[in-house]
């Protein structure tokens, strides 16, 4: 299965702690995770929080693939990856990329697709 990015608009962080949430507003920097690290080496992409890092590769100009994303396991459930992630799309969108990929089980794609407003295919 495949993740394809569509819009930021759609995920916002809502388990309380950001209690600056506009709908409108694709900017997430007030949602949980705290600052959030990039560091870009050749087409190699390393964000970090506190609570989480994730790994993107940029495929092209059209599209990014988040090869890797973890939480400590201390941190889990908290929104800390899902941070990263709305980063991520930030990053990619601002980029010119018109999609975000990446594989994913059944039932993790179904995670980024209800949390994200990412599609899947097969």
């Amino acid at each position: 299965n495949s993740v394809v990015i569509s819009n930021s608009n759609q995920a916002k962080l809502a388990d309380g702690t950001n209690t600056n949430f506009d709908p409108n507003n694709p900017d997430i920097r007030y949602g949980a995770g705290g600052k959030v690290i990039v560091k870009k080496k050749g087409n190699d992409i390393r964000y970090s929080n506190k609570g989480a890092y994730a790994d993107v590769r940029i495929v092209d100009k059209d599209e990014w693939y988040l090869s890797m994303i973890e939480s400590y396991p201390e941190y889990e459930g908290k929104g800390y990856a899902y941070a990263l992630v709305q980063q991520i799309i930030k990053d990619a969108k601002k980029d010119g990329a018109n999609k975000l990929t990446l594989s994913a089980s059944l039932e993790n794609s179904e995670y980024f697709k209800y949390n994200y407003g990412f599609k899947t295919k097969e």
